[in-house]
């Protein structure tokens, strides 16, 4: 069975401020929260999880060579971020899925 290929990106983002930042970001998901689509990513520079709203990337692009590509590490994986974000009673139903 053959790996997927990881890469990372670099955003650049505007936030609910109009305040431009730059973040270069494992991307593991996107999904639709009522109104809007987000991106679902481990932030480098935070070291933690954020959610990225699409219709604030002004810019993105791919980060190339082998400072891009990576591998899932535990606590950096969308099984982690469903745990920290889903509640207990729904992780058993959803999580299976993304392990």
């Amino acid at each position: 069975m053959r790996r997927r290929k990881h890469i990372k990106l670099r955003l650049q983002y505007s936030d609910a401020q109009d305040q431009p930042s730059e973040r270069t970001v494992r991307p593991l998901g996107c999904f639709y929260w009522g109104k809007v689509w987000t991106l679902v990513a481990w932030c480098e520079a935070r070291h933690a999880f954020r959610s990225f709203r699409i219709d604030r990337m002004v810019e993105v692009q791919a980060v190339e060579g082998a400072g891009g590509a990576f591998r899932d590490e535990p606590g950096k994986t969308l099984a982690d971020f469903l745990r920290s974000v889903l509640p207990i009673d729904e992780q058993a139903r959803f999580l299976p899925y993304f392990e």
